[in-house]
């Protein structure tokens, strides 16, 4: 989880397995798995500049987008907590109506 939320914190850098490792501070084993398994579900996308590999997060893929929607959620939530009656919606450059959030506490 900590390895999607770094790609989801940062959707728009490509990082390498190494950049990914000193960034989260997890082992090598650890993000060399989770970048294999998370490019193989097509959360991220894996290119290649000579002989090393390149990840970054695939938001053109419906289900990274909608991680990244709840992601976003996620990170309001405390800062809402004692807020009454108040909607919030989530937008970006490319919302369509139908993926427009909102979330309402009461």
């Amino acid at each position: 989880m900590k390895i999607l939320n770094f790609f989801l914190e940062n959707p728009k850098q490509e990082f390498s397995e190494t950049g990914v490792r000193k960034k989260t501070k997890l082992a090598r084993a650890t993000v060399n798995k989770w970048l294999k398994i998370l490019s193989s579900l097509n959360l991220l996308i894996q290119t290649t500049k000579g002989r090393m590999k390149i990840y970054k997060v695939d938001l053109e893929f419906a289900v990274t987008r909608q991680l990244k929607i709840l992601f976003n959620i996620v990170k309001l939530l405390p800062h809402l907590k004692d807020i009454k009656n108040v909607q919030i919606f989530l937008y970006g450059r490319k919302t369509r109506e139908r993926h427009l959030r909102c979330y309402q506490k009461h």
